[in-house]
């Protein structure tokens, strides 16, 4: 009996700190998201904004607007692409086999500090393979992460997966 009573006042404690410590990360996540002054909230946001617009219209141009100096794209099943020209060869040869039509939901936006921020994303839409018309279903988790050049935001990492569970 003494040791039920000792083990259920152990687990009520241990869960009691689970629960603090929980919470204590959850508020910090929410006070370093909320850290971030509402322009550069909206930069980002619009960043992200014109690059979907740059992928639903395949613009490479418009896609390497948003990117920094020396960028790193990490497509999923593939080498890291790393320097502008070797992210734009990728996005041209992209736009020539398939057509996007998708939208980015942002979960959160962290400042890192200094000039960095990461951002996660997912989206979802479809993608049109040029080839045969075949429409699939395009959805990804997205990590970005941003560096501030010359007083812009830019893309200076770029991390996709789908989340679409791959044809059995």
């Amino acid at each position: 009996m003494i040791l039920k009573i000792v083990c259920n006042s152990v687990l009520g404690i241990l869960t009691a700190s689970a629960l603090c410590l929980l919470l204590a990360n959850r508020a910090t996540a929410d006070d370093t998201e909320a850290a971030i002054d509402t322009p550069t909230k909206h930069e980002i946001v619009q960043k992200l904004k014109a690059y979907e617009n740059a992928l639903d219209t395949s613009n490479t141009e418009a896609v390497m607007a948003v990117y920094a100096s020396e960028p790193v794209f990490i497509p999923e099943y593939a080498k890291a692409l790393i320097g502008r020209d070797a992210v734009r060869r990728a996005y041209d040869h992209g736009f020539q086999s398939m057509k996007l039509n998708i939208k980015f939901a942002i979960h959160e936006i962290v400042d890192m500090g200094g000039d960095l921020a990461y951002v996660r994303t997912t989206s979802a839409g479809q993608q049109e393979m040029l080839a045969t018309h075949k429409m699939l279903p395009e959805a990804n988790n997205e990590l970005f992460i941003f560096r501030r050049e010359d007083g812009q935001w830019k893309i200076y990492r770029y991390l996709f997966a789908s989340s679409n569970r791959p044809p059995a």
